[in-house]
């Protein structure tokens, strides 16, 4: 009985989803741009060493003056067929002095220009939200104190970009901000960008099963 068992557990904990892309920038030199896989339209935008929620670096997001600033992939990412994209990142305000706007603006682009997906990343908000062609505004709730790196973490439908709705084969993330504040600088890292399998009909039982396994995969463990 132990060795179904085992086996059953192993499979459940060797599911994932299919890693699509991922940066950390840890292979640029410190002090200069993430080129050439990264355009940043703002020269003090660089990476540094030494804050980073991965590794020891990070990109260093510098809002210099009241104007656009960006940092855009050079290249697409291919998308999944079938599957929904997850795209997940971390953010850090430079300081507790930041404004609570934060970076302003999360976007993608599938082929057909930048669409804003989140806005108002407050510093010391995360979310986990899921994108279907309607902006997700984030509420400010920003408040003093040190700031950590942030998770967010975005679902988009394959129904949005696949057949049927954009019908697009790649992406391109893009961060921006627009505010008039000279004190909003933040730090980038740990991108990940992965495909996710869309649960088929019935997937609520197999969810109920999956719990029940898990449940009996712990109680296997503890009695090991």
């Amino acid at each position: 009985m132990k060795l179904p068992l085992l086996a059953l557990c192993l499979g459940l904990s060797q599911a994932s989803a299919a890693v699509l892309f991922t940066e950390s920038f840890e292979t640029y030199t410190p002090e200069g741009p993430p080129s050439p896989t990264w355009v940043v339209f703002n020269s003090e935008t660089r990476v540094v060493t030494g804050v980073a929620s991965e590794g020891d670096q990070s990109l260093f997001f510098r809002n210099g003056n009241p104007n656009f600033h960006y940092v855009r992939q050079v290249d697409s990412i291919s998308l999944p067929s079938g599957e929904n994209l997850v795209i997940s990142f971390d953010l850090k305000a430079r300081s507790a002095s930041q404004s609570p706007d934060g970076l302003n603006n999360f976007q993608v682009d599938f082929g057909s220009g930048y669409e804003t997906v989140l806005v108002d990343l407050g510093a010391f908000d995360g979310t986990d939200s899921v994108y279907s062609g309607t902006t997700i505004t984030l509420p400010n709730t920003a408040s003093a104190g040190a700031s950590p790196f942030i998770s967010y973490t975005i679902t988009i439908p394959e129904t949005y970009f696949g057949p049927g709705g954009l019908d697009a084969s790649s992406v391109k993330l893009r961060w921006s901000t627009i505010s008039s504040s000279n004190l909003e600088d933040f730090y980038l890292d740990n991108i990940i960008v992965s495909s996710s399998a869309i649960p088929e009909p019935g997937a609520t039982a197999v969810l109920i099963g999956f719990v029940a396994a898990s449940l009996a995969c712990f109680r296997a463990r503890k009695r090991s």
